[in-house]
């Protein structure tokens, strides 16, 4: 890290902070872009870009907690840090500061408030409004494309002997060829069998990823979970170098638990349904006898 006049140079790939870290400073980019990543048990997930002129990392003024991501070079960028006697000096001096990062705060606040609202009418939606399990999954995969971006989405769900999954529905790039995955086999099983969502933005890195006709990049599998029941998974996944964030968890795992409800009452109406009509076949076959 190279220091100059205005402010720390950074080279591609270097760490301006990691996660965990004690700071009071925040920063401001002067030039280039600054990654925001969580680690995982998959690597390092990026959650969010900060441009030139944008402030970051704000918080650690406020609460003194250690920080909850890093902050890495996208490309060669350079930043200025800015302490809590430095910023109330520049806020003096320049009052636009405090409007910039109220304005960053505000932005941030809105857009994940509207996201939760959006997000819970669609799970009254998907509960209230649909009585079949295929109108239940075109309507999820479609209301996801709008909540996340992905190439691909799938739904699939638990076949009746419980020990694999087949898809139901599926929308984007398509395989001709489909993936069946048995509990525990493959990144859809493995959510299958242990319930714990993945997020992983190398899959081909990942040694339980089965690679498919399609060259897939990166991965977002959620389990359909009804009270302790697994009835299947959600899979979004990417073929370009976009790669998905812990908030784009956050919303499908919202998502998810309302069609997981929807999907368990249809398939109990199915089930009923079903053996209604074997009794009416009987009962008519009983009085033709």
């Amino acid at each position: 890290m190279k220091n100059g006049e205005l402010g720390k140079a950074l080279a591609n790939g270097e760490y301006l902070f990691r996660e965990g870290d004690q700071s009071e400073v925040m920063y401001v980019v002067q030039e280039g872009k600054i990654g925001i990543t969580k680690s995982s048990d998959q690597g390092d997930i990026t959650i969010a870009t900060i441009n030139a002129g944008e402030v970051f990392g704000e918080m650690s003024l406020f609460d003194k907690m250690a920080r909850s991501a890093s902050a890495v070079a996208d490309g060669d960028a350079r930043v200025l840090s800015i302490d809590r006697k430095k910023l109330f000096t520049t806020i003096s001096k320049d009052p636009t500061l405090a409007f910039k990062i109220i304005e960053t705060l505000s932005k941030r606040v809105r857009v994940l408030d509207e996201e939760i609202i959006a997000i819970n009418k669609n799970k009254s939606a998907v509960v209230q409004s649909f009585f079949t399990v295929d109108q239940i999954c075109d309507f999820v995969l479609t209301t996801l494309s709008d909540i996340v971006h992905a190439d691909n989405t799938s739904i699939m769900l638990a076949d009746t002997d419980g020990k694999t999954l087949s898809i139901k529905s599926a929308k984007g790039l398509q395989a001709e060829n489909k993936m069946l995955f048995e509990k525990g086999g493959g990144i859809a099983g493995s959510v299958f069998e242990t319930g714990r969502a993945v997020i992983m933005n190398r899959a081909e890195a990942d040694m339980r990823f089965q690679p498919g006709e399609l060259q897939i990049k990166a991965i977002l599998c959620v389990p359909l979970a009804y009270r302790d029941e697994i009835l299947g998974v959600v899979n979004l996944s990417s073929t370009s170098e976009d790669m998905f964030t812990s908030d784009d968890l956050l919303k499908v795992q919202s998502f998810a638990s309302g069609a997981a409800i929807a999907i368990q009452n249809a398939l109990c109406c199915s089930a009923l349904m079903n053996a209604t009509d074997s009794a009416v076949q009987h009962a008519t076959m009983m009085n033709r006898g």
